[in-house]
């Protein structure tokens, strides 16, 4: 790994900050592990999208699960119904399982 991280232009809000990921604080972890994960899989755009499903399993081990929503708010995954998924957040709360929520964005 070589020692540059992309960085966001002047102009933009966080200017001079990670385009991607970042830690709160003073700390290069996060950055770090991106970026390694990036080369891994051949660039930071293959690996951005918000599904860190895929991700948290890699890391971890772990296996995951995923839930979509469509624009009208139609489930499709493990749950058919807004309290079916609301029940598995909850049930893996109680299970101290790693979630994570994101979004393609609109870029």
């Amino acid at each position: 790994m070589d020692n540059y991280f992309p960085i966001k232009k002047k102009g933009y809000v966080g200017a001079g900050g990670p385009i991607f990921a970042a830690a709160h604080g003073n700390e290069l972890w996060v950055a770090l592990v991106e970026k390694a994960y990036a080369k891994a899989h051949g660039s930071y755009m293959i690996i951005a999208g918000g599904n860190c499903g895929p991700t948290l399993r890699d890391l971890t081990g772990a296996p995951s699960y995923s839930y979509h929503f469509n624009r009208q708010g139609k489930i499709s995954g493990k749950a058919e119904t807004v309290d079916e998924f609301w029940n598995d957040i909850l049930s893996g709360e109680k299970l101290n399982y790693a979630m994570c929520a994101g979004t393609p964005g609109v870029d």
